[in-house]
């Protein structure tokens, strides 16, 4: 491994606060490796997603994990990434008919 970053944030969804987990591993060959997590006092998930170097995913250091965080009981998903200075990341749920939906929260990230 030749780099980690670590990045926290919150979200809501309008009545708990959840705590999104994005970490993501750069090997020395470039490949990434990239956990995410959504933890709420009842609830904690996690995703994994393995990169080769050259695809999309390592850039970001991509990763999805599937957790419905409001009374939408359809599949939500989070998508998060990592900005190309490492500083920051995003984490973005999709959940159609949610009025959630397409919403973004920010984290911050730190190098390990």
């Amino acid at each position: 491994m030749s780099a980690s970053y670590l990045c926290t944030g919150t979200a809501n969804n309008g009545t708990a606060n959840f705590a999104l987990v994005h970490t993501v591993y750069v090997m020395s060959d470039e490949s990434v490796m990239a956990t995410c997590n959504l933890v709420e006092a009842s609830l904690w998930t996690t995703g994994v997603n393995m990169w080769r170097k050259d695809q999309d995913g390592a850039a970001v250091g991509g990763c999805l994990v599937y957790a419905d965080i409001d009374d939408t009981k359809n599949a939500g998903a989070w998508t998060m990434e990592i900005n190309p200075q490492r500083t920051s990341s995003s984490a973005t749920y999709r959940n159609t008919g949610s009025p959630l939906n397409g919403r973004v929260f920010s984290l911050s990230c730190t190098a390990n």
